[in-house]
């Protein structure tokens, strides 16, 4: 097999990030063929939570080194399987005697080893336990590329909430400036008291800035994540409000019908504690060996010689031998290793135990502020219809009733943060059991 030289050329690298593209072909097979996507919605006409999952499962630049990181590896498992290496000689001589029939002496032969004690099977066992341990070094990079996603599109979703309120806000607070002007103009309020409102004011147009200037930095980190260009994630718009319906009611449905199996998932799915126990079967497998090494392998070597006018025929045999004192050694080393491995796989266990018992009880705490919240907004909501008849009717003036609903944005806030607490919570269950909770 020839070398082949594949040498680098930046400028090509720069024009497939370019060609990367959420409308092609490729990635249209990919939806339609693999994943089920139906037809008639590709290309994407909104980004929703499945659509982000879907994209950066294809384009996620951590996802493909990952994957060939892996084929990389299970060629381990066909190596292991390989006899040792034989060896092919010859040897050529001449005498100076004349007492026989011929001076010349030639002849060839070869050395192979036949293994004892199941060495070849004990060092596929380990390749296939390497191999494994990558593959789950491999989905746990997945899982946290996906988590950093998830995260980041509930960031964008509670921030472009949290904007909608402070435009509210804003607008109220610059009628109501408006109206304290007039009155400033009358005489009916002071020029500190109006400077004081103008002020704030500001400040919450700050806020609003910082909001949208930090919805941005988002956005591209999700890029990043996804695994395409910013512009070209920004080609189609976001249904951030679907999408917090969408997590809303994950989190609600998770709340009542899967906590109560969140040990029993977790101790299942968890990847980290899936990667300690391929630690251990990698351990276990390697005290295999070392104990199979106690055992001498056989070297055989059959030959053929002239040798002086004569046709010889022969074989040898050997037996490789270890170094007991150095395998004893190393069985006590790798017994000490395995049992090592199996404490980290019981301090894994005990950790996420922990873990979920204060989740379980915090998640049911949130999900209970969530209700009062939810009741909070429903009177919330009636008073303001009130408020908003009592204007009509003119038993109160605009600055009164602009304050008031001013003052009731605030429980609207409370409430949304209750919605994002449980949802935040439920990401952070959803990280400790590494089991998808916010799937497509």
């Amino acid at each position: 097999m020839p070398y082949e030289e594949a040498p680098v050329d930046t400028q090509s690298l720069n024009l497939e990030i370019q060609n990367e593209d959420i409308f092609n072909n490729n990635f249209k097979s990919f939806l339609i063929d693999e994943k089920n996507y139906p037809p008639d919605l590709f290309p994407f006409k909104e980004w929703g939570l499945r659509e982000l999952l879907l994209a950066q499962e294809y384009f996620n630049h951590d996802y493909k080194i990952a994957k060939k990181t892996w084929q990389s590896i299970q060629l381990n498992e066909e190596l292991a399987l390989l006899n040792p290496p034989s060896s092919v000689g010859i040897e050529i001589g001449r005498g100076d005697s004349n007492e026989e029939i011929s001076k010349n002496l030639f002849g060839g032969g070869f050395n192979f080893t036949f293994e004892t004690a199941n060495k070849k099977l004990i060092r596929h066992e380990l390749a296939f336990n390497e191999s494994q341990k990558v593959l789950i070094a491999q989905e746990l990079i997945f899982w946290e590329q996906r988590s950093l996603l998830i995260k980041e599109i509930i960031n964008l979703a509670k921030n472009q909430s949290l904007i909608k309120l402070s435009r509210k806000e804003v607008k109220l607070k610059k009628s109501i400036l408006d109206m304290e002007f007039k009155r400033l103009k009358v005489g009916f309020i002071s020029k500190p008291d109006y400077d004081f409102l103008s002020i704030n004011l500001s400040e919450f147009n700050n806020k609003l800035n910082f909001l949208q200037l930090n919805r941005q930095i988002i956005l591209k980190n999700i890029a990043n994540l996804v695994g395409v260009t910013y512009e070209k994630l920004n080609l189609i718009p976001f249904q951030l409000e679907s999408i917090e319906e969408k997590l809303n009611i994950i989190t609600k449905s998770f709340t009542s019908d899967e906590i109560v199996n969140m040990q029993d998932k977790a101790i299942k799915n968890n990847i980290d504690l899936r990667m300690n126990l391929s630690e251990y079967a990698i351990a276990d497998s390697e005290l295999k060996y070392e104990v199979a090494k106690q055992y001498p392998d056989l070297v055989f070597s059959p030959a053929y010689v002239y040798e002086f006018g004569n046709n010889v025929w022969k074989i040898g045999s050997s037996l490789i031998l270890n170094d007991e004192d150095r395998n004893n050694i190393m069985i006590k080393k790798k017994s000490l290793d395995r049992e090592n491995k199996l404490s980290a796989v019981k301090a894994a266990q005990f950790k996420l135990i922990n873990e979920l018992s204060i989740v379980k009880e915090n998640f049911l705490n949130l999900n209970q502020q969530l209700i009062l919240s939810k009741e909070l907004i429903e009177q919330n909501e009636e008073y303001k219809k009130q408020l908003t008849q009592r204007f009509q009717k003119g038993f109160i003036d605009r600055m009164g009733y602009e304050k008031n609903l001013l003052d009731l944005i605030q429980y609207e806030r409370n409430h949304k943060d209750a919605i994002y607490n449980l949802i935040e919570y439920g990401f952070t269950a959803e990280t400790i059991m590494q089991y998808p909770i916010y799937s497509e």
